[in-house]
């Protein structure tokens, strides 16, 4: 094994400059696995060059080691540079045109305008030349780039780190252990006095993955009874991504010499946009579904999709054939793919129920309980856990509903106490949803295609302001005002199902600039 010469020492560090530890640790085992001074010098600047282009980045401004402090830091400079481009500029437009641009010069996404008029423009700037949305940016820009190159330094797969890469894992679990301290020692109060902790309050509803799981469960099933109620079959559907999406092959765990540099934030992208363009084509045959959606991850972190959908008899072949003919549009003869870029599984339900075939998918990508080992043999409850760093990483939504009534209304029912006065049908619902009855709550707000407008319920806001004086609050950029969910829309008449106002009482403890990246 090649040792690092003295005299390249210095050379070396600068390489390895700007990158976490486990990344230079990685590139100093393929720097001592070349044969020669040369060639070890040569592959470590080509690596480093790789990294940054793979980012966007100058080699030479390549920082992926910043704490929380450095990138508050950062955030504040950059905020004022903007601040000084706008003051230089001629006019609104002109300011928020030089705005973006140096926005998008940092590899980040640009607000644009709610309206195309000067209010419009100036709270876009307002957010630009703001540190605090700086600071937010900064922070998802940087989890994106240390898991992309993570990925590059084969360090995501089913021999190094399931789904995602440990330094990202250990980065999630202390954002979570912050938070859930933040949560403990923020207490708030309302007007008759009562006072909880936020904590407290997150453990009652979906933030709790135990209660998050059940209600997915219970909507699934009332899905499932519906189906059977109106004669409809059940299908099991699974989409995967092109070869050039996958970074590492699935057995060995080895580099895929497919793989184009895709991140897993672009294969959901692709998964998206194929999915789409399915609905239009269903919707223009008039053929309707309803299901559930799971977005999980390959043990390299890009992800697939599992759908479970419910369709008439005689319209189940030519869905099955729009899905295929769509799933197969983009690389669909390449080797492989008419094994896994596409699967059906009729669910029989002689043999079980489509609920119980979709449970250990919901499982795995919850909390892992109720699981006896994961795909590749892992722990479910750690592989949980790393999937959800992963699907916080990469923004991926994991659980999606096709079809049905708003889940938002069926929340606002569960919250809602007996009135004297309702409808009999309102008072149907309400119960329906009381009792976690998916299949009548469908049933009696329209059935799983009525539009929104045909719904008998709708989700009821009111604008938030002063009770001193009246005046309506704006948001934090005065572009738009603030609403606030108070209860539930039934023919022009609202039923607020939200009638006390929280204050904060005792705030939590300043951020923890340990959660940095080290």
């Amino acid at each position: 094994m090649l040792n690092i010469d003295p005299h390249d020492q210095t050379y070396v560090e600068s390489q390895l400059a700007g990158l976490p530890a486990i990344f230079r640790c990685e590139l100093l085992k393929g720097y001592k696995r070349q044969k020669t001074r040369f060639d070890a010098n040569t592959w470590i600047r080509l690596k480093r060059q790789a990294i940054a282009q793979a980012i966007g980045v100058n080699p030479f401004a390549l920082v992926l080691d910043a704490d929380e402090d450095a990138l508050r830091q950062q955030a504040s400079k950059l905020a004022e540079i903007n601040s000084h481009i706008v003051l230089l500029s001629a006019g609104t437009n002109a300011a928020y045109q030089k705005a973006l641009n140096f926005v998008e010069g940092k590899r980040l996404r640009p607000p644009a305008p709610i309206e195309l008029t000067e209010p419009g423009y100036r709270s876009a700037i307002a957010r630009m030349t703001c540190k605090d949305w700086w600071l937010k940016k900064l922070r998802n820009r940087q989890v994106r780039d240390v898991e992309t190159v993570a990925r590059i330094l084969g360090l995501v797969n089913v021999k190094r780190g399931l789904y995602a890469s440990d330094i990202t894992v250990l980065k999630r679990r202390a954002q979570k252990a912050y938070h859930e301290q933040l949560l403990s020692s923020t207490l708030v109060v309302n007007e008759w006095g009562q006072q909880y902790s936020l904590k407290e309050l997150s453990e009652l509803n979906v933030s709790n993955p135990a209660i998050r799981k059940a209600e997915l469960m219970a909507r699934m099933r009332g899905f499932e009874e519906l189906s059977k109620a109106q004669g409809d079959e059940a299908l099991f559907l699974t989409m995967t991504c092109p070869s050039r999406f996958h970074a590492h092959l699935g057995t060995s765990g080895r580099p895929n010499p497919k793989w184009d540099g895709s991140t897993p934030a672009q294969a959901q992208h692709y998964l998206c946009s194929t999915f789409a363009c399915i609905r239009s084509h269903l919707q223009r045959e008039e053929i309707r579904l309803y299901g559930f959606r799971v977005a999980e991850p390959h043990h390299d972190g890009t992800p697939h999709w599992h759908l479970l959908l419910f369709v008439k008899p005689d319209q189940r072949k030519r869905v099955e054939a729009i899905f295929r003919q769509h799933c197969f549009k983009v690389d669909g003869n390449e080797p492989g793919a008419a094994e896994h870029r596409f699967k059906v599984v009729r669910i029989d339900p002689a043999k079980g129920s489509a609920t119980g075939y979709i449970a250990k998918y919901v499982s795995k990508n919850i909390n892992g309980e109720g699981l006896d080992v994961g795909v590749y043999g892992e722990n479910p409850i750690e592989a949980a856990e790393r999937v959800e760093a992963w699907a916080a990483c990469w923004r991926i939504r994991q659980f999606q509903q096709i079809g049905g009534p708003s889940v938002t209304v069926w929340r606002e029912l569960r919250r809602m106490r007996p009135i004297a006065g309702l409808s009999d049908r309102l008072k149907a619902i309400r119960e329906a949803a009381d009792q976690s009855d998916w299949q009548g709550y469908t049933r009696l707000m329209g059935g799983a295609f009525a539009a929104l407008k045909d719904r008998p319920l709708r989700i009821y806001y009111e604008l938030k302001h002063s009770k001193e004086t009246g005046e309506l609050s704006m948001g934090a950029y005065g572009d738009r005002f603030i609403k606030c969910l108070k209860g539930l829309l039934h023919e022009g008449q609202s039923i607020i199902t939200r009638r006390f106002s929280w204050k904060v009482l005792k705030a939590g403890t300043a951020f923890n600039t340990s959660l940095g990246v080290l």
